[in-house]
């Protein structure tokens, strides 16, 4: 389990046009499509009104329940990370995707993807068991992750099954209870850039009402 102090996991919701046909495939399928941008590029999320703010302020908005700082915050990240950049993507499309992160390895050269697939979590035989499932409302996703975030995980080998089964058999060692086996994923327990956004997509009807499910986290 990744532990990420003041990271955010903006999971959305994006409803993609309806086509007359929808996937056929009950497996996890998965579609690339490349982006071409200059070599390396990459933006960080720019300041915005109340982003970044200080843990001590963000913890003093919980304790008080000002959910009127609270929602505004999160539209100035919102703001923040939607920015335009010089190559015609958002910031957060710039970001590292898990498939550059845990697949390449390699931090000196970059293309950026949308690597479109259906989330391992939905295909677990214990969902599928007891869960009706319709491939026509079937959702499709991908992660990106900032530089902050990124660079963490590399330099202490999170995207090596090697790391992480040595760090678990310590678990192991130490009997360390499951729901405590938690990674630092950040610099430092209050990083501002370390950001994990996943976009989710769903087919929707163009002809009649569909129900979309609410998809959000913060840790």
């Amino acid at each position: 389990m990744f532990k990420k102090t003041y990271c955010l996991i903006a999971t959305i919701v994006a409803l993609s046009a309806c086509t007359e046909q929808a996937p056929k495939s009950e497996k996890p399928i998965e579609a690339i499509e490349i982006v071409e941008v200059n070599e390396l590029y990459y933006a960080d999320p720019p300041p915005v009104r109340s982003y970044p703010s200080s843990m001590e302020e963000i913890n003093e908005w919980i304790y008080t329940l000002d959910n009127e700082k609270i929602r505004a915050h999160a539209w100035d990240m919102w703001e923040s990370i939607t920015t335009p950049t010089d190559v015609g993507l958002p910031v957060w499309e710039t970001w590292y995707s898990g498939h550059e992160i845990f697949e390449l390895d390699n931090q000196q050269e970059r293309i950026i993807v949308r690597n479109f697939h259906f989330p391992t979590q939905f295909f677990h035989t214990s969902v599928l068991t007891d869960i009706p499932e319709n491939p026509f409302e079937r959702p499709t996703s991908f992660n990106r992750f900032t530089k902050s975030v990124a660079d963490v995980i590399w330099d202490r080998g999170f995207n090596k099954k090697s790391v992480l089964t040595s760090i678990n058999d310590a678990f192991n060692a130490n009997g360390t209870a499951v729901v405590d086996r938690q990674i630092q994923t950040s610099i430092d327990t209050m990083d501002q850039l370390s950001i994990v956004l996943k976009p989710v997509f769903q087919f929707i009807s163009k002809d009649s009402i569909v129900a979309i499910p609410y998809w959000a986290g913060v840790s």
